[in-house]
């Protein structure tokens, strides 16, 4: 079997969320820790890899491998985020090996390093808004939001010194109500994974929802909720039995959302 299956879905804010950009210049009064923003639009986006190394980081620690080291993940996680593993090898030439057999002598051999690489079953692409509420509580859509009225910012104390607390910094946030559109490509190539790797991503969801997303988590920001996901080949052809259980699967998610 071989296809590639788009799936999709809309992320809610219920909470800002930040995910940090870098200032283009700083002012006295102007944003400490502005959110990454579309260069075309001026608006907050979700960075695909921010997205995908975050689920990776949750799925690890819930499918833990042989070791801490990304390398060493288990299969189920290695097969959707893929995995490039270091390989040392001992070599002794032909010649080494004869000295040492001859002249009992000692030949440090040479360490030829290699990658093993195991390639991702799964592309995330940038999430860009479709739409939320504005900071008055006015909805809007991705083409007729301003910069401004997608974003709020709040001030927030980071440190205390000597029992003082420091000067608040300026945190820019994206606001609760906001939706973001969810688009990945699933590459099917083994039918008895099929549906483990399906388990394993609304897994990864899941954990997303319930940890959070983004920077400053540990001051409410974050949250977040899955809707409309769907599923559908785009290139080859998956069992008509599969794909059912595969849509049954990813929409787990955002049903036991609804029933909270």
């Amino acid at each position: 079997m071989f296809a590639k299956i788009r799936i999709t879905g809309d992320v809610e804010l219920l909470t800002g969320m930040h995910i940090g950009g870098n200032a283009e210049y700083m002012v006295i009064g102007s944003v400490d820790s502005p959110v990454i923003k579309d260069g075309r639009t001026g608006l907050p986006f979700i960075p695909g890899t921010s997205f995908k190394g975050r689920m990776r980081t949750l799925l690890a620690e819930k499918y833990p491998g042989s070791s801490e080291k990304p390398e060493d993940d288990s299969p189920r996680v290695a097969r959707l985020f893929g995995v490039s593993k270091l390989l040392i090898e001992e070599y002794l030439s032909k010649s080494a090996r004869k000295k040492i057999r001859k002249k009992k002598v000692h030949i440090e051999p040479t360490l030829i390093k290699t990658r093993q690489l195991t390639e991702s079953r799964l592309q995330i692409y940038d999430l860009f808004l479709a739409g939320g509420l504005d900071p008055g509580g006015k909805s809007f859509h991705s083409g007729g939001a301003s910069p401004g009225s997608a974003t709020e910012i709040t001030a927030q104390i980071f440190t205390v010194t000597d029992g003082i607390p420091d000067a608040p910094k300026l945190v820019e946030a994206a606001v609760p109500g906001s939706v973001f559109r969810m688009e990945m490509i699933y590459e099917a190539c083994e039918e008895d994974t099929f549906l483990e790797d399906m388990e394993t991503l609304t897994q990864g969801l899941r954990l997303l929802r319930e940890n959070r997303l983004g920077g400053c988590k540990a001051r409410g920001f974050g949250e977040i909720r899955f809707s409309h996901i769907c599923a559908e080949p785009v290139i080859g052809s998956v069992p008509d039995d599969l794909m059912t259980k595969c849509r049954r699967i990813l929409g787990q998610g955002a049903e036991e959302e609804s029933r909270i």
